[in-house]
């Protein structure tokens, strides 16, 4: 993204830290997890878009199919976890 495309995306990758962040303590403390299908699908959005761009240099690791998780909210849980689908 160049310019100020950066500037549209920072409020969404704020948004993604604190998702995962809640999500984190939902699991250590043995609650569901707070993601709903509409914001894991726009968190998605904010995080390919993070992502994407940085993979070829090696921040990330592959990524794994949505078609290994059974919906959007599972996609995400799984993407946060450290094991594989």
């Amino acid at each position: 993204m160049g310019g100020g495309g950066w500037r549209h995306l920072a409020p969404g990758a704020c948004a993604l830290d604190a998702a995962v962040h809640a999500w984190d303590i939902a699991m250590g403390t043995g609650q569901k997890s707070p993601l709903t299908a509409p914001l894991a699908g726009w968190l998605m959005t904010v995080a390919t878009s993070i992502v994407e761009p940085l993979r070829g240099y090696g921040a990330y690791k592959a990524a794994i199919g949505p078609d290994a998780a059974d919906d959007e909210v599972a996609y995400a849980d799984a993407l946060v976890t450290e094991d594989d689908l």
